[in-house]
């Protein structure tokens, strides 16, 4: 598999995870999973990094505050 074919599977996995736990597949910033990509992250680990950018901030703030907790 060429290196482009491994990425755009890469990315189609992590649009899938997004998917798949709530998340908006269109909100995805590809520049990001490309980075992700290059450092070797899991597609699943990106995928919860994409799912965290698309909260509304005020969503973040209180999961935050019921970690630490």
């Amino acid at each position: 598999m060429s290196s482009r074919e491994e990425r755009h599977k890469y990315e189609a996995d992590v649009a899938y995870e997004v998917w798949r736990s709530g998340g908006n597949p269109d909100n995805i910033d590809y520049e990001r999973i490309q980075d992700g990509y290059y450092a070797g992250e899991r597609p699943k680990d990106m995928a919860e990094t994409e799912l965290q950018s698309q909260r509304p901030r005020h969503q973040q703030d209180e999961e935050q505050q019921e970690q630490e907790l």
